[in-house]
């Protein structure tokens, strides 16, 4: 019986160092799949967030409206990076932009990016007129392929880690 618990307590502390190896830091793993359309979504207008529920879990995003010349000169859906000599240069911006920018143009496009559960580049979504019209946009880009297509969403999930 004493060789029996001998060797117990030697099996013991593997086991329970195998289970923490495994189980790193209580991280998660998901695979964020463009062609998955979201169940539900919403919006907080106020502060320019977006949230969309997905079968795996909720994704959370940001809005913006830029002009032309704070987007880099981007004026395609879909992209994240600028346009001509700024081809490899991401978008940088602050969310809840609208209006007019410092040099009086208009901020007519709609820029998304994810938050949560990682951060993904400013992604163009299209043109639009208001920061309110611009985070319905970027929802329901995330939300349904049927009106929008899958471009944006495979876009945002595919810039995550830029």
């Amino acid at each position: 019986m004493k060789k029996f618990f001998i060797v117990i307590l030697c099996f013991y502390p593997l086991f329970t160092f195998a289970q923490t190896m495994c189980v790193r830091d209580r991280s998660l793993v998901i695979s964020l799949d463009g062609n998955i359309n979201g169940e539900s979504s919403g919006r907080n207008i106020d502060e320019s967030i977006w949230w969309v529920d997905y079968p795996y879990g909720r994704v959370y995003g940001e809005a913006t409206m830029l002009s032309e010349t704070e987007g880099l000169g981007q004026t395609v859906s879909g992209r994240y990076y600028g346009a001509g000599e700024y081809e490899n240069r991401l978008i940088n911006a602050e969310p809840g932009l609208d209006g007019l920018d410092a040099d009086g143009n208009e901020r007519k496009y709609c820029w998304c990016r994810m938050t949560h559960s990682a951060q993904s580049a400013w992604v163009l979504s299209g043109t639009n007129t208001t920061i309110k019209g611009c985070l319905s946009y970027c929802q329901n880009n995330m939300v349904d392929s049927r009106y929008y297509g899958t471009a944006v969403r495979k876009s945002i999930f595919g810039s995550v880690g830029l």
